[in-house]
């Protein structure tokens, strides 16, 4: 946090007295959210300005991502060769979002609490009406925001066109202390069920390569996600993998090419990532 200097009521604490306002309420996330960019990631960096003078590896990862999904989502080139040492959102999230325009309609969103602000303020843009759950409350303007577990969503049949779960199955039912919140129990099967009973498609990314159980986290082999979908009653109609390269960065792979992939493995979190569209058969 900012340090207030008592000696002096200049503009300079002024300014310091608003960001801290700011960091400490909603206003924060409400004033990045609607702020069109540049000035979005620059009032967001001018918060953040004591961690990225000291190097805070995190947060300069996260204005890094911010500024290449946005240059990414105002063209359509393909998702080859980005993000050098960056995490699977640079792919993940514009493979989602490219996707959501050629399935336009009331849009369900799981694990929005949770979400990087750059995909927050295009969710809000969506031009139909938005939802999101999440077992930690969140506040997101514009957005009706519900408290709600996955794997029991408090929605009917076709309440929704399109679901979207990005980087939160794998946590379902796992040890998700870190994030503050219980989800005890089994999870992803439930979980991919109700999200195919409330929406006839569903859009899910997930990390990729050799099956792992980290205790807080899952990772799926292609072939352990697809019969995990068949399960679940939901055809894959799409299943596209990519790989993250210490030297290339992110580029689109192979389902085979993948086998051996671990997470953390010359990767900042994941090394490899699986984004799916399911539908009802």
């Amino acid at each position: 946090m900012w340090a207030v200097p008592h000696s002096s009521l200049g503009m300079t604490s002024v300014r310091v007295l608003i960001l801290r306002l700011a960091l400490a309420t909603n206003s924060y996330r409400w004033i990045r959210v609607h702020l069109p960019q540049p000035w979005s990631i620059g009032f967001g960096q001018l918060a953040y300005l004591p961690q990225l003078v000291r190097r805070h590896a995190e947060t300069r990862r996260v204005f890094a991502e911010e500024r290449l999904i946005d240059q990414v989502m105002t063209g359509a080139e393909p998702l080859d060769q980005i993000g050098v040492g960056l995490s699977e959102r640079v792919v993940e999230i514009p493979w989602v979002l490219r996707r959501l325009r050629e399935h336009p309609g009331r849009l369900l969103d799981i694990g929005t609490a949770f979400a990087p602000l750059v995909y927050v303020r295009w969710l809000v843009r969506q031009p139909h009406a938005v939802e999101a759950a999440d077992l930690a409350p969140t506040y997101i303007p514009g957005v009706v925001s519900r408290v709600a577990d996955v794997r029991a969503l408090p929605f009917d049949r076709d309440s929704f066109d399109v679901a979207v779960c990005i980087s939160t199955l794998e946590h379902i039912g796992m040890d998700n202390a870190q994030y503050g919140v219980s989800s005890g129990g089994s999870g992803d099967l439930e979980a991919l069920r109700e999200l195919g009973r409330v929406a006839p498609i569903v859009l899910v990314t997930v990390p990729a390569g050799r099956d792992q159980d980290l205790g807080w986290v899952r990772q799926y082999s292609p072939a352990r996600f697809r019969q995990l979908a068949a399960e679940a009653g939901l055809a894959v109609q799409r299943l596209d993998v990519f790989e993250h390269d210490p030297v290339l960065g992110w580029s689109a792979s192979g389902e085979t090419s993948i086998g051996d992939r671990e997470y953390g493995n010359d990767a900042v979190a994941a090394a490899a990532s699986m984004c799916v569209e399911l539908s009802r058969p």
